[in-house]
């Protein structure tokens, strides 16, 4: 990994944020902003250790550029000397970076159609420049990020947590709402207040429809009318008592009348025998 910085320079009217070593007079290009400097740096497939100054000549901040040849895509791990003032949120704000996943805003095909249309002036070439700069060791990934971006990412799981439990709560709150509603319901007694009729009527199960559904809730003893669909259910389930009674009742008889039958010819089947050898009937001492 190669360690270069994006310097401001007074001198320049238009063109202030060079690329360059500071030890170095050579220069890489320069740009009219950081965020150009840096998307330039992007495009070259390298990864590459910035130091990042303001226009006061201080060090403001860190990107660190990896590239990913599998996916094509690119991580920027940035840092701030001071974090307070939200001054964190800002570095990344100006550059696109994502600063929970570092990730670029626009993709290398996006930052590439950019350069195309902005104005800057170059210094040497990339390949010779590459070279002159200050070679370090690379580093896993996460020592780069700052104790104050891991924060953030932690903060940022526990509220994703934090929503995820809130949303579990909600929906069992629904779901035990459901099933008190339906308790209540089969919980609910039914009381028919009927009329009788003339007896002498051809009608004379027929009930005048009077009847009351209450609600055995002290909370709520608010009384409503039995709607007919629940009537029609009961005089079915009656129905259906009945036949079940009857088949019941026609089996019974069925059987006692074959019982009767076999009985009867058994009888007759007896009588026939004795008539033909009575001898069979003597019982002997």
């Amino acid at each position: 990994m190669r360690k270069t910085a994006l310097l401001y320079d007074k001198n320049e009217s238009i063109f202030n944020w060079t690329i360059k070593n500071p030890k170095q007079d050579t220069f890489l290009a320069k740009f009219k902003s950081r965020n150009e400097a840096i998307e330039y740096l992007i495009t070259k497939n390298e990864e590459i250790y910035i130091d990042v100054f303001n226009k006061k000549g201080f060090i403001e901040g860190e990107i660190v550029i990896f590239h990913n040849e599998k996916n094509n895509k690119i991580l920027l791990i940035p840092n701030t000397m001071d974090n307070d003032n939200g001054q964190y949120e800002d570095f990344c704000a100006e550059f696109g970076i994502d600063y929970l996943t570092f990730a670029k805003s626009d993709d290398l095909n996006e930052i590439r159609r950019k350069l195309h249309n902005i104005k800057f002036i170059e210094g040497d070439s990339f390949d010779k420049w590459f070279l002159t700069q200050t070679e370090i060791i690379r580093k896993d990934k996460k020592y780069y990020i700052s104790g104050y971006a891991n924060d953030k990412i932690l903060r940022n799981e526990l509220d994703k947590l934090l929503k995820f439990e809130q949303i579990i709560e909600n929906k069992s709150k629904k779901i035990e709402k459901i099933k008190n509603n339906r308790n209540n319901k089969n919980n609910v007694s039914f009381f028919i207040d009927t009329k009788e009729v003339n007896n002498n009527s051809k009608k004379e199960n027929n009930l005048k429809k009077n009847d009351t559904l209450i609600d055995f809730n002290p909370e709520n003893s608010e009384t409503i009318i039995l709607d007919k669909e629940f009537l029609n259910e009961k005089n079915n389930i009656d129905v259906q008592h009945k036949k079940q009674k009857n088949k019941k009742s026609r089996i019974t008889v069925a059987i006692f009348s074959i019982f009767l039958i076999l009985l009867i010819l058994s009888i007759i089947a007896l009588g026939i025998i004795w008539y033909i050898n009575p001898d069979l009937f003597i019982v002997t001492k």
